[in-house]
Formats: structure tokens, sequence, C-alpha cells
């Protein structure tokens, strides 16, 4: 009886190695979304930790061209990214699109003298600012920032705080987790940056020129 029970007893701790063995193989190969979306996290958290400890420097913004206005910005964008966890990063695609409706390609007196790149406006006159020269007696201003690279940062923050984007934020985070980001879908919510009603449009059109500039000039 007693070599019974212990035959037994020893078929089920085999059971049970099995079952937990198949259970980390399949999570191992094949898992599911929340897992990959939390693993994700986990090393991205990490990586952050990691990039705080690190001596970073911002990047240089210079550019004399189309091209190199694009890499400028991307150069930011990565520079930012750094430190800003992966659901709060908004696509390089985009901001450049709008960097380039916003500023001429670099080229508005905002950019040049202001170093805003964005449109970035503000109400508050006490804060570092240039006024529009078309308007009398404006009750708004550009934002005026040490470089252009804290105007990107500006932007994400105002992305990723303002109640008009909040739209923007719930597809972005079902995009992530579902690991199918879509750029031209997600710019369709932008549709409040601008008084333009045909902004989002721009968005979209200046994301498939830009797309195809990189495509004849790089090389």
């Amino acid at each position: 009886m007693r070599t019974h029970n212990l035959k037994n007893f020893s078929v089920r701790i085999a059971l049970i190695i099995a079952s937990i063995f198949l259970v980390f193989t399949l999570g191992s190969f094949y898992p599911n979304e929340f897992t990959k979306y939390r693993i994700q996290s986990q090393i991205e958290n990490e990586r952050i930790e990691l990039a705080k400890k690190v001596n970073l420097f911002e990047p240089e913004f210079e550019y004399h061209s189309e091209l190199q206005f694009i890499t400028a910005v991307e150069n930011c964008i990565n520079y930012l990214n750094f430190l800003l966890p992966r659901d709060k990063r908004v696509p390089t695609e985009i901001i450049v699109a709008q960097a380039v409706l916003e500023s001429h390609w670099g080229q508005s007196r905002f950019a040049i003298k202001g170093n805003n790149i964005l449109g970035i406006h503000t109400w508050n006159f006490n804060e570092p600012h240039l006024k529009p020269l078309n308007i009398e007696n404006p009750t708004y201003a550009l934002k005026k920032y040490k470089t252009k690279c804290l105007c990107v940062k500006d932007y994400l923050k105002h992305i990723n705080n303002h109640p008009a984007y909040q739209k923007f934020r719930d597809l972005r985070e079902k995009m992530i987790k579902n690991n199918d980001m879509n750029v031209m879908l997600l710019a369709k919510h932008l549709n409040k940056y601008a008084s333009d009603t045909l902004y989002v449009q721009k968005v979209i059109d200046t994301i498939k020129k830009v797309r195809k500039i990189k495509k004849q000039l790089t090389p």
C-alpha cells in the first residue's frame, strides 16, 4: 500500500512539473499581448533609470536643407525619448511633420528668433515670447525657448497633459498595447492643435512628403 501511494505521489509530482514546464514554454514562446506589454514596460523603465545615470547631452540643432532639418528634429526626439516612457512618446513622424508645418522647415521668424518650431502659444506675457506681427494688440504670443529641442520637450508635455488630446492619448495607449502603431490614424486626433480645419490632412500629407524626401535623399 505504501509503495502504491508513493507511486501515485510521484506521478502527481511529475504532472505538476510537466504543467509548469508547459506553461513556462508557452508563455515564453507565445506570450499574450498583456505579457509582452508588461515586459516591454519593465525594460523601458530599466533603460530610463540607466539613462538618468548617464550624462547625456542635447544634440546640436543645425540644418541647411530639408533633409538636415528632418534629421535634426529626429535626433532631438531620440535624445528626449531616452528619458521618456514608451507610453508617453509621440511618433517621430508626427512630430517632424508638425515641425515642418509650424516652422516652415525651420525658417519661420518664431523658429529663428525664438527656437519655437512647433507653434506653441502662450498667454503669459511675463515669460519669454514673440508676438505675431500681423495682429494688432494680440492677446497671445508664441513661446520663446533657449533651444529648439526644449521646444520639442514642451510639445511632448503639452500633448501628454492637455485635455484636448485625451482621445489621442487613449488611441496611442491602445496601439502600443496591440503593438500596432498607425501614425496616419493617430494624427487624426490632432484636430485641436490648430484652428485650420485642414490641419490634420496637412499633417498626414507632410508625413508622406517627409517619407518621400528621406527615401530620395538619404544615401
